[in-house]
């Protein structure tokens, strides 16, 4: 990739390489495939881009490690990377499970220096889904809870620059196939947000937000 500017300001390098791949291993049965991204890209507050996964399958159960994404719903953990652990559970019969664990988002220490550096805190998340049903015709539950660390970053951060947040979601959703290739899909889904941990008198919190 390529970056050119008339700017006098430099913001980032002018040329950039990504090398993404995919290998797997089948051993009795066992598959164990690997997904890795590298990048040079790298400024003053992250990291060379590199992310690495794996992603082994035994029978009905499908473990995920390292930088995943998982999607729940549009609405809860819809195709977000994060760093963690996963893992569906898909046993013959009408029930299915998913849950996971990880890092959402990175720490990323505030810059007065550089404006083009947005601050950001740690967060975290973890989240549940289960179903019942066959492809054509089910019902699913899902919880997913996503929360900022407020320690995670070492300078102050001003009230007015960033603040911590929480939030807690559950959806019910399903699907039916009451013709052949016609199939109703519907999804609810409420949540539970505060827009502030560092505030004691909870006034930012959002309860029941859909």
């Amino acid at each position: 990739m390529l970056y050119f500017s008339d700017d006098t300001i430099r913001r980032r390098s002018p040329y950039t390489w990504v090398a993404t791949g995919n290998l797997n291993f089948n051993i009795y049965g066992l598959n164990l495939p690997f997904s890795y991204t590298i990048s040079n890209y790298q400024n003053s507050y992250q990291q060379p881009f590199n992310q690495y996964s794996i992603h082994p399958v035994y029978k009905w159960v499908t473990l995920h490690a390292g930088n995943c994404s998982m999607n729940f719903s549009p609405y809860t953990l819809s195709g977000h990377t994060f760093l963690g652990v996963g893992v569906d559970l898909t046993p013959p019969g009408i029930f299915k499970f998913s849950l996971m664990y990880g890092r959402l988002l990175r720490a990323i220490e505030p810059d007065t220096s550089n404006a083009n550096i947005i601050p950001s805190y740690k967060r975290m998340g973890y989240g549940f889904k289960a179903g019942v049903g066959k492809s054509g015709n089910n019902v699913e539950i899902i919880l997913f809870k996503a929360f900022d660390d407020k320690n995670s970053l070492k300078s102050e951060i001003s009230d007015s620059m960033l603040k911590p947040h929480d939030n807690l979601v559950l959806s019910i959703g399903g699907k039916i196939s009451p013709l052949k290739n016609l199939i109703f899909n519907a999804e609810i889904a409420g949540s539970a947000i505060t827009d502030n941990l560092n505030d004691p008198t909870g006034t930012d919190n959002k309860i029941g937000k859909l």
